[in-house]
């Protein structure tokens, strides 16, 4: 199964929770892509039916897996929700995607924690503590986070930096590979030059959605 966040020094966990684990400084730099635990109201039981339904699907289609990820018209299918041009996706990328997802144990506790339970911060807890660079990074046509939790995200990690993908859906290393790999490259080098950018800006501007009430000092 993917994951959408990567910190420097050690493997991807959860968008979120590397978030959190950099607000405690137990991780360095962070670059979450279009990370859950962020919805609210509609959005939550939205999010969870959708992948409920989605996960039964591939489940069932288990059999045909080989033949549908092989062709355009199957990996449209499969991945409409979580890409911007899913037909371009490569057929060898397409199936371990779907392999891991039909046999991860975890899915359904993820959903419950993630999304059933996520989103909040408990009373109290610093927003304003991080040592490293953090950037979220958002898809503007993300169909399963959509674009709004960004300021969300941002508005509880006041120090991060929001980057947006163009062209990407919920998943901007299957849709823009290369400029993933820069901004998270980029974000996570290090470096001693004391006159170095860090973060997004070292990567230049995505180009954001404008949704009401949206901050104007992002990336």
């Amino acid at each position: 199964m993917h994951f959408h966040a990567f910190r420097r020094g050690q493997g991807p966990p959860g968008g979120r929770l590397a978030m959190e684990l950099a607000r405690r400084g137990v991780v360095g730099a962070v670059v979450a892509l279009d990370p859950g635990g962020f919805q609210q109201g509609w959005e939550q039981p939205f999010f969870d039916r959708t992948g409920q339904l989605s996960l039964g699907l591939i489940r069932l289609s288990r059999p045909l897996m080989p033949l549908l990820t092989r062709t355009r018209w199957g990996r449209t299918l499969l991945f409409a929700q979580y890409s911007s041009h899913p037909w371009d996706i490569p057929a060898d990328v397409a199936l371990a995607e779907m392999k891991s997802y039909a046999a991860s144990p975890s899915v359904q506790e993820l959903r419950r924690s993630l999304i059933l339970r996520g989103g909040d911060v408990p009373p109290g807890t610093a927003t304003d503590t991080l040592t490293e660079p953090m950037v979220i990074a958002w898809g503007h046509y993300d169909r399963v986070c959509l674009p709004q939790q960004a300021w969300r995200a941002l508005s509880l990690f006041p120090q991060a930096q929001v980057y947006w993908f163009e062209h990407s859906g919920h998943c901007p290393q299957w849709d823009s590979p290369a400029e993933t790999v820069q901004l998270i490259l980029k974000v996570t080098e290090r470096t001693t030059r004391p006159d170095a950018v860090k973060g997004a800006g070292a990567v230049g501007q995505g180009v954001p959605p404008s949704p009401r009430g949206a901050p104007d000092d992002v990336v």
